[in-house]
């Protein structure tokens, strides 16, 4: 079956001011794939695709309360930009708004 997968959504908008660039919308690996990995090479493609799409940053928003997710981006680049909601209904769950940037070297 499926190992995991990731969805993009290129040239959008961050909600918070002075972040474009590529979002990564979803990240998501099976729990029995986890470890081995699948992420690691699924966002190493996704920043390779990005760049090739002239793309200025990848950026995602991550719970708050979700520290395994944040140590494994900020493995990979990613720093903490700043705070914004996930609203679902009337609920609000408070998110890290993460990014790396994908500007050329040199």
């Amino acid at each position: 079956g499926l190992a995991g997968y990731c969805r993009a959504r290129h040239g959008q908008d961050a909600p918070i001011a002075g972040c474009h660039g590529t979002e990564l919308a979803t990240l998501y690996i099976r729990p029995a794939m986890q470890r081995h990995g699948i992420g690691r090479a699924l966002l190493s493609n996704l920043k390779a695709i990005a760049q090739a799409r002239n793309s200025p940053a990848l950026w995602l928003c991550v719970n708050c309360k979700n520290h395994r997710a944040q140590a494994f981006y900020a493995a990979h680049g990613f720093d903490v930009l700043g705070k914004t909601d996930f609203v679902l209904g009337e609920n609000r769950y408070p998110n890290y708004l993460l990014r790396c940037d994908l500007s050329p070297v040199g």
